[in-house]
């Protein structure tokens, strides 16, 4: 999370923190809002409590949460049969992903930015599938 400018003057621009008013954060499924909002905006507020911008850091913390994580789920199925007492058959069915549900980035952390708070992008994670037999002699 993060302001742009350097309104701290500590020489660092673009790595600037909002102030938060202590309040909790409530967080969101990005599904579930048109913009994708993961996180509530109303807490964090640029202007510092005695009205001076400049060379005062927000007060948020640098790294004050994280975002919303992976939910990677794969599935493996295998069945060896016996065809004669020295060979085999085996069949593997794996999948990667298998409810293939998105896998979002983190939110956007530039205060200044009008997506604060909103998911913008997925990580590349789609559905696979893949099968394989194998014969063992």
């Amino acid at each position: 999370m993060g302001e742009s400018g350097d309104n701290s003057l500590c020489g660092c621009g673009g790595v600037d923190r909002p102030n938060w008013n202590g309040q909790p954060i409530h967080f969101s499924d990005p599904r579930a809002t048109d913009s994708h909002q993961y996180f509530s905006t109303n807490v964090f507020f640029s202007e510092n409590p005695d009205g001076n911008t400049f060379g005062v850091p927000g007060t948020a913390n640098r790294r004050f949460f994280h975002g919303p994580g992976l939910n990677i789920w794969d599935l493996s199925l295998h069945k060896t049969t016996h065809v004669t007492e020295k060979t085999s058959l085996e069949f593997r069915a794996e999948f990667f992903n298998i409810f293939n549900h998105a896998q979002f980035d983190n939110p956007t952390g530039n205060f200044a930015s009008g997506n604060f708070g909103n998911v913008t992008s997925v990580r590349d994670f789609p559905r696979i599938g893949q099968l394989g037999l194998k014969f063992y002699f």
